[in-house]
């Protein structure tokens, strides 16, 4: 057994030493080369085949000739149908299809012309073209056949025979930078835990490799690809995306052309050296562009709830943003301790040039609010905690709703009181509810009895629906009665985008530039049966609880002077169920 390892060793080492030089040849040119040798071999092998003795009767110029004849007529099939693009270590079925069918379709061809057209002793049997046929199939089928297991069995399988862990065979969807890092990598490790068996791309080289691994075709090959792989006995397990451009859109189109394979699809870690599951936010992916805070700068910016997904992205981009300006004061406010902590160790360094506080008392009176919040100077309020209600704390509206509501005006009062510039209120278009279409009434109510004196801005911001792993909608607690059939959806990432942008128009008093941050952002809207199918295919294709949805969606408000004033009394009086009673009746 030591010997035969130490000769597989050797036999390896050379090989990796030999295939570099032939990869740095053009492989099609290569395989071509290689197939025209073969057929002008072919028809030498099967005269001597069929003809024997007879065959020193021949001039050696006509069988010369003849060969070249036939490997010409055949060469020029290949150039047509491009059978040099074929990947050897992968050979099909189909493949060999093809090769035998243009070598006969070339036979026939070639058939008068070698037992008819020539000026010989001797005639050319008829077997001799249907031999040539069969040898040339042998000979360009069996070539690829002996490097695909000369390659799986004397290359590849020394460690994959002796490793504990079982291989993976993946895909690799991109033949960029991270893909060459990855296989560099990968093939620096003791343990193949990944076998790489082809690559696709958006824009395909097929015959090329990266790190000895082919380029086998692109996305829209994918199907046909597993199917081969499939029906070779090498089913893939992964589908690993390795660029960062391929998340979003082209992601979505890969899920639903590949839905029905049973495959896992994947992304490369960030350090690129391993690979981890895809995500929610991977598939709703938007490149987020930069974006200058300056506006925060040499600021006291409080960010209330902060730990939903949203806020945890903010405080990423706020700290990233602000240039070489004086950096804002921070303050995170949250009654989850637990999640403030994992906060606090996350930012801890990102944010070190700012001063940073968490906040994590889970109530404040009026008077204590107001006093803490002109003692840190607060100049940004910044609401994110209906925002996170909206899909992480109530499942009901109708519990939640008159709880934010007495919450949205208290916090409006306060922060009119403690001399905040700005407040923020954040809302999102939750798949059981719209917060804005109801919140904004209330919010106009607030602002018509400010005091002239009072120098608040106060901005409403509802975003599209925050798409995020931890989503309860997509945790098997779908809702019943669900008022949209489709709504438009975003990541954490690019929401906090939006969110910074409209905010940074809004304090730099230009209303037109708030306009146009709406008109450029980017947003999908989609149904929540497909988001269902995007769950089940990143849980393993299992089933989700999707019920009933209601095909209607939120109407406009429709403004009414009567019941405007009962709203404005119930509020003047607290009674916040009449309230919300009235605001039911903003909807037509």
């Amino acid at each position: 057994m030591k010997i035969s390892l130490d000769t597989l060793k050797i036999l390896k080492h050379k090989g990796q030493e030999l295939l570099p030089r032939f990869a740095g040849l053009d492989k099609r040119f290569l395989i071509f080369t290689h197939d025209v040798a073969a057929l002008f071999a072919a028809l030498q092998l099967s005269m001597w085949f069929v003809m024997r003795d007879e065959l020193s009767l021949l001039s050696s110029g006509f069988i010369l000739k003849q060969s070249f004849i036939f490997a010409l007529i055949t060469s020029g099939f290949f150039l047509w149908f491009q059978t040099y693009r074929g990947v050897w270590r992968y050979v099909s079925w189909r493949q060999s299809a093809l090769l035998v069918g243009v070598l006969g379709f070339s036979s026939l061809i070639f058939f008068p012309l070698i037992t008819k057209a020539h000026m010989q002793p001797i005639p050319i049997p008829n077997m001799v073209v249907l031999v040539n046929w069969g040898v040339a199939s042998v000979l360009l089928i069996g070539s690829r056949l002996f490097f695909r297991i000369f390659y799986e069995r004397w290359l590849n399988s020394e460690e994959s025979a002796l490793a504990d862990t079982p291989v993976s065979r993946v895909i690799l969807v991109g033949a960029g930078h991270s893909t060459k890092y990855f296989l560099k990598r990968l093939s620096h490790k003791k343990q193949y835990l990944y076998d790489v068996i082809g690559i696709v791309d958006s824009n395909p080289k097929v015959g090329d490799s990266i790190q000895g691994v082919d380029v086998l075709g692109s996305l829209s090959d994918l199907p046909d690809l597993i199917e081969n792989f499939n029906s070779e006995g090498m089913h893939p397990h992964h589908i690993v995306v390795t660029d960062s451009s391929y998340l979003g859109a082209k992601v979505r189109a890969l899920l639903r052309n590949l839905s029905s394979f049973k495959v896992d699809f994947m992304k490369l870690s960030e350090d690129e050296g391993d690979v981890v599951p895809l995500t929610i936010e991977d598939i709703f992916y938007e490149a987020t562009p930069a974006l200058s805070l300056d506006v925060f700068s040499q600021k006291c910016v409080l960010i209330y709830g902060a730990t939903c997904p949203l806020g945890q992205e903010f405080v990423k981009l706020l700290s990233g943003g602000m240039g070489s300006k004086s950096a804002a004061k921070i303050i995170l406010w949250d009654q989850n301790i637990d999640l403030l902590v994992d906060l606090q160790k996350r930012f801890g360094l990102e944010v070190r040039q700012n001063a940073l506080t968490f906040l994590s008392k889970t109530s404040y009176s009026d008077d204590q609010l107001t006093s803490y919040l002109k003692q840190k100077k607060v100049d940004v309020f910044i609401n994110l905690k209906a925002f996170a209600a909206a899909t992480t704390e109530h499942l009901d509206p109708s519990l939640s709703f008159e709880v934010y509501l007495e919450e949205h005006e208290r916090l409006l009062k306060v922060a009119q009181r403690a001399g905040v510039k700005s407040y923020f209120f954040m809302t999102q278009q939750a798949p059981h509810c719209d917060f804005a279409m109801r919140l904004a009434p209330l919010t106009n109510h607030v602002l018509k009895s400010n005091s002239p004196r009072s120098k608040l801005t106060c901005g409403m911001i509802n975003l599209p629906y925050v798409i995020h792993a931890d989503d309860p909608f997509f945790q098997g607690r779908g809702y019943h009665h669900l008022p949209q059939s489709s709504l438009p959806v975003t990541t954490p990432a690019y929401a906090a985008y939006m969110m910074g942008s409209i905010m940074a128009a809004v304090l730099e008093k230009d209303p037109q530039a708030t306009q146009g941050v709406k008109d450029e952002l980017h947003m999908e809207t989609v149904s929540y049966d497909v988001l269902a199918q995007f769950f089940s295919i990143l849980n393993h294709n299992a089933p989700m609880p999707i019920y009933s949805v209601e095909e209607k969606i939120m109407p406009s408000i429709s403004w009414n002077d009567k019941v405007y004033k009962d709203l404005q009394a119930a509020l003047s009086l607290m009674e916040y169920k009449r309230a919300s009673e009235c605001l039911d009746k903003f909807y037509p």
